[in-house]
């Protein structure tokens, strides 16, 4: 059981998952930088201020919610000990028992 091929590509899809992850967010943090530093071109504005406001909300939104979710990933990998297993893509390295975050523990109530 323990050599199942379930067990190898779950260890070789970790590391897929955590390498695309990475661009993702290395991607992400270029497109803030040259969006925020560069001048940008003015909105198209509409009869509605709330709607302009709302749009410019929406797009720097979009930015802080795909930082956070990138960061996640990242604090996810680093405090279950995946390290090894991402390095190696040995599926013997997977911790037999992950302890449940801070953030779920809190969702959950306990």
């Amino acid at each position: 059981m323990a050599d199942s091929p379930t067990n190898k590509t779950k260890a070789f899809l970790l590391r897929v998952h955590v390498i695309v992850g990475f661009i993702v967010f290395l991607a992400t943090l270029l497109r803030v930088y040259f969006s925020f530093s560069a001048k940008r071109p003015s909105k198209i504005e509409t009869d509605s201020a709330f709607h302009n406001k709302l749009v410019v909300q929406i797009e720097n939104s979009f930015y802080i919610v795909l930082l956070i979710i990138c960061i996640s990933g990242i604090a996810g990998v680093l405090m279950a000990g995946l390290g090894d297993v991402i390095k190696s893509s040995d599926y013997k390295l997977f911790p037999t028992k992950m302890e449940l975050s801070l953030f779920v523990l809190i969702k959950l109530g306990l």
